[in-house]
């Protein structure tokens, strides 16, 4: 990436990430891999939310999970600090893959995915949600209404037992 694109603070990060990369390899380099990037897509969709720019956060791309200073890191010593705290624990980790997160990001995902389309094409979106609603509750409706009651059970039961009695005795009859 050129380095004429980038704010102040954008390439003071970068360097101070590249120090410490370069500096204190033997310390991290089996733990972390360092990297900067330039848009923050990926890590909004991780996050769920929207992460300000420029800014330091360790990803485990083992669970989706993710780890943001307790503060502004301003120095090598407060990135320090903050890898160190990642490692020994005393930073939290956030997000990961279990039951409740994932049904989170499908809330969020779904969310990002119809906002647009809400907001471009109201008629397309009520349509593409709202028909199939509809449809839903129109079977719902025919179900529950053509559902027999105790009493209509009851009224079969009499007009259906001479039947069976016939059948019965047919049955029988052909036994002897």
């Amino acid at each position: 990436m050129e380095e004429s694109h980038l704010c102040e603070e954008s390439l003071r990060y970068k360097h101070l990430l590249e120090k410490v990369a370069t500096e204190h390899k033997e310390t991290y380099n089996r733990k972390f891999y360092f990297g900067f990037m330039e848009g923050s897509g990926y890590i909004d969709g991780l996050i769920m939310g929207e992460a300000v720019v420029p800014s330091f956060i360790v990803v485990n791309l083992s669970n989706d999970g993710y780890f943001l200073p307790p503060g502004p890191i301003e120095t090598e010593r407060h990135l320090l600090h903050f890898l160190d705290g990642v490692l020994d624990g005393r930073v939290e980790g956030q997000g990961g893959n279990d039951f409740t997160q994932r049904v989170r990001r499908f809330v969020y995902e779904t969310r990002m995915t119809l906002t647009p389309v809400f907001r471009e094409a109201p008629v397309l979106g009520y349509f593409l949600i709202g028909f199939p609603l509809a449809v839903g509750c129109i079977f719902c409706y025919l179900c529950i209404k053509n559902r027999p009651t105790s009493a209509d059970d009851y009224e079969d039961a009499s007009l259906l037992a001479p039947l069976l009695q016939r059948k019965k005795k047919l049955a029988e009859k052909k036994s002897d």
